[in-house]
């Protein structure tokens, strides 16, 4: 799928290049490390997530063919006990995972590593979903089927 077309979506929900969404991307981030940490899981963002959040935190990007499915770009979004799940995903593929949002469907979640690579982590199974942002974005809004996450594991 070409760029321009994930931008015209993204362009069409809020987003701009330009966009950062500064102290609300921090606070959600805290609020997120903090719960985490309550949780006894303590989860650290990277700088690639902690850039993606600036520039996407706070979007609520609709499918266009499935407009009730949508990916909200909030690290908040989760349940209690979310963390140990994510921290043992983490160690599974030997490298940090921070949440980047969930998705409206069967509460399926978005995961960044340090490298900026999108995972996703639902109750059928955990997935990778992106090289980049753009890529996840990208397969996301095509409705591609995602890689099986164990293909990345240590």
């Amino acid at each position: 799928m070409p760029k321009s077309v994930v931008e015209e979506w993204l362009r069409s929900h809020g987003w701009s290049p330009e966009r950062d969404i500064g102290d609300q991307a921090d606070r959600l981030i805290t609020e997120r490390v903090e719960d985490s940490t309550r949780q006894g899981h303590p989860l650290r963002p990277s700088e690639a997530s902690v850039r993606f959040l600036h520039s996407f935190g706070g979007l609520d990007l609709a499918y266009p063919e499935t407009p009730e499915i949508r990916w909200i770009v909030d690290p908040t979004v989760g349940y209690e006990g979310d963390a140990a799940e994510f921290a043992e995903f983490s160690e599974d593929l030997g490298r940090p995972l921070f949440p980047v949002g969930g998705e409206t469907s069967e509460a399926g979640f978005l995961l960044m590593d340090d490298l900026g690579r999108c995972f996703y982590q639902h109750w059928s199974g955990r997935y990778y979903v992106g090289e980049d942002a753009w890529g996840a974005f990208a397969k996301r809004l095509r409705g591609t089927l995602m890689q099986d996450a164990e293909d990345f594991y240590v």
